[in-house]
């Protein structure tokens, strides 16, 4: 479905960019980006507080994390141990982010419900930390993130 032209236009006016997202099998939404530089695919996640990170991926990124007390919920998991980093630069389409706190935590179990529904694995999620920040509003008809910068 093409992006709702009214919409877009309004929001582009008032300097929004429009990020497409892609629909998962199981009917997530997604989106691909770079994370310092490495190509990285992070599940749009409205109900997380905040962006994070799968541990795998965060090794994979050279990303140095360090031990924290708190527990996280969500993501079919009632309590995991987290980590904290720092993400140098996170892009999104023409949108560049710098120094991006982030959770590190095991989501194999998030990764494995993907594998089931053939679906890729995911990076990480973008949570309502940086959505909020950046006044996100989705346009679920065109399948569009739009933020402002």
């Amino acid at each position: 479905m093409e992006p709702t032209p009214a919409l877009r236009a309004f929001l582009l006016n008032l300097g929004y960019v429009a990020l497409p997202l892609k629909k998962s099998p199981l009917n997530h939404f997604e989106l691909r980006g770079t994370l310092n530089n490495q190509p990285v695919l992070l599940m749009l996640d409205t109900g997380a507080s905040h962006t994070g990170l799968d541990e795998q991926s965060a090794e994979r990124l050279h990303l140095l994390s360090e031990a924290s007390d708190e527990k996280a919920g969500g993501l079919g998991n009632s309590e995991m141990t987290v980590s904290q980093c720092v993400i140098d630069t996170l892009t999104l389409g023409e949108l560049r982010f710098e120094s991006v706190p982030a959770f590190v935590a095991d989501l194999s179990h998030v990764n494995a419900a993907l594998a089931v529904a053939n679906a890729d694995s995911v990076d990480g999620i973008l949570g309502a930390d940086l959505l909020n920040h950046h006044g996100a509003i989705i346009d679920y008809g065109s399948s569009t993130l739009y933020l402002k910068p």
